[in-house]
């Protein structure tokens, strides 16, 4: 996403955030890895700063929690430190200096929300999803919730499922990578050579 930009995912973008303005409560955004789940809930929070000011009820904070063990880099996948899912309260009461409880009442004097976003759950709910549901069941009293996982929860949610790049997403995404990278052949592929690519991936 830094790299390329983001590509395509518009009509999901519109309904995560009419659903958002509804105030549904929790909110998955499921599928395999790679799809770009976190790319897309990130143009979504830039998409919400953007229009902040036109809505009714603002976000006055956005939290952002990732569980992801593992990243992929250009020399492959690299182990990294992410918090524990059930420290989120203590981290924002640190960062903050509320409990939960203060803060939601705070910022509800204000006619403002809070909205978190629990990225990559799939690494709780293989750890103990009871534990984790019962932990997303209690947070939805503060706030409205985002999540990322390649599963659902099963239940409490409303479910976006992400699916692979259309032919033309793919185009697009491959040649801003080349653009990206200076890649010659990847700059001087034409249409065709870039769908038999396409295809592939």
């Amino acid at each position: 996403y830094t790299d390329t930009g983001f590509v395509g995912r518009q009509d999901l973008i519109r309904d995560v955030l009419e659903e958002l303005d509804l105030n549904t409560p929790i909110i998955t955004i499921f599928g395999e890895g790679g799809l770009g789940k976190t790319a897309l809930v990130r143009k979504i929070v830039e998409k919400i700063e953007e229009k902040n000011d036109d809505l009714e009820n603002l976000y006055e904070v956005i939290w952002w929690h990732s569980s992801k063990q593992e990243e992929l880099t250009y020399d492959g996948l690299k182990s990294i430190d992410s918090d524990k899912l059930e420290e989120l309260p203590k981290e924002i009461q640190a960062e903050s200096g509320y409990s939960l409880e203060v803060l939601k009442e705070d910022i509800t004097k204000n006619n403002a929300k809070i909205l978190f976003i629990l990225d990559n759950l799939e690494t709780d709910l293989a750890k103990d999803r009871n534990k984790t549901i019962d932990f997303v069941t209690k947070l939805r009293k503060f706030g409205q919730i985002i999540i990322t996982s390649r599963t659902r929860l099963g239940k409490l949610e409303q479910c976006f499922r992400i699916e692979p790049f259309s032919l033309g997403d793919t185009k697009t995404f491959l040649r801003n990578i080349a653009k990206k990278t200076n890649n010659s052949q990847l700059l001087k592929a034409g249409d065709d050579l870039l769908e038999k690519w396409g295809k592939e991936l």
